[in-house]
């Protein structure tokens, strides 16, 4: 039989052992936007040096249209899932004269699962193309997923910042996508 006291130093073990931090990591609040952006507890970030298609951005695979924006985004989420996240802001030439414009007041960032970088896994992947701007050290990446017909390269597709502009595949203008 259980004596009162003894209860109560055994739930006041066990709440200060969960409560504390252990060797383990802390748990992390993330969410992924779209395949280039996510958000770490409560804080948003793009990742540097790559663009990734648009949400409602489509490709085509073995001649049908597919939604890559959002094949992205999973293959980003699948590259964080179980992964201790780390981005860091940078601040170079192309992001100071930028501010994040372009993006909802999200930090640009070099983020990592793990300590493997994320841009370099969605440009390996070919989720994601270097940024003309800023993806110089991606683009050895993304010319060995284009050779390899990885992610995007499997197929035909606008260049996301292409499609930003306006530009479409002729499969996607007039056809009705949400069905």
């Amino acid at each position: 039989m259980v004596h009162m006291r003894d209860l109560i130093i055994i739930l006041t073990t066990l709440s200060i052992s969960m409560s504390a931090p252990s060797g383990a990591a802390m748990a992390q609040e993330v969410q992924v936007f779209d395949g280039e952006t996510l958000s770490l507890d409560g804080s948003v970030y793009r990742l540097y040096g790559v663009d990734a298609p648009e949400m409602d951005q489509y490709c085509i695979f073995r001649n049908r249209l597919f939604p890559c924006g959002q094949i992205a985004k999973d293959a980003l989420t699948d590259m964080i899932s179980e992964s201790q996240i780390r981005c860091r802001a940078v601040r170079d030439l192309y992001t100071v004269q930028s501010e994040q414009v372009d993006n909802d007041e999200a930090v640009v960032a070099r983020c990592t699962a793990n300590g493997y970088d994320l841009s370099k896994g969605m440009a390996d992947t070919g989720w994601a193309m270097a940024h003309p701007k800023t993806g110089q050290r991606y683009r050895a990446i993304q010319l060995n997923a284009r050779e390899a017909e990885r992610g995007l390269w499997r197929g035909d597709f606008v260049m996301p910042w292409e499609w930003r502009q306006g530009r479409r595949l002729p499969q996607e203008s007039g056809t009705d996508l949400t069905n």
